[in-house]
């Protein structure tokens, strides 16, 4: 292997996006702009939305309508916390899931 094989490759290995990825990356997109969002990138507890939350619903298969109702709901029960004392879709997400909000969704990608 020359030096500049050794450069495309390192060059390759640096580039290279995974069709998971991909795949995420246009499912966060689509609800985004389904969300007339600019970015996902909010606090669960505050703002009834999250890309770890976001993550978690791609990573279970949810389709970008399902995962937009699942964010409106969120958002909703935040705007009006009378709930008759139940729990948000978060978190009985959550409940179902162990609770643990603290995904690092980059770690598991490509």
């Amino acid at each position: 292997m020359n030096d500049f094989d050794a450069i495309l490759e390192l060059h390759r290995s640096e580039t290279f996006v995974s069709d998971e990825e991909k795949a995420w990356e246009k499912w966060l997109r689509d609800l985004e702009a389904k969300m007339n969002l600019s970015d996902l990138d909010g606090d669960q507890d505050e703002d009834g939305y999250s890309i770890d939350f976001a993550y978690d619903l791609f990573s279970n298969g949810d389709s970008v309508a399902e995962a937009a109702e699942e964010f409106k709901m969120c958002i909703k029960a935040i705007e009006e916390p009378e709930n008759d004392g139940q729990p948000s879709m978060y978190e009985e997400y959550q409940d179902l899931h162990g609770g643990d909000d603290s995904y690092d969704y980059e770690g598991d990608i490509g």
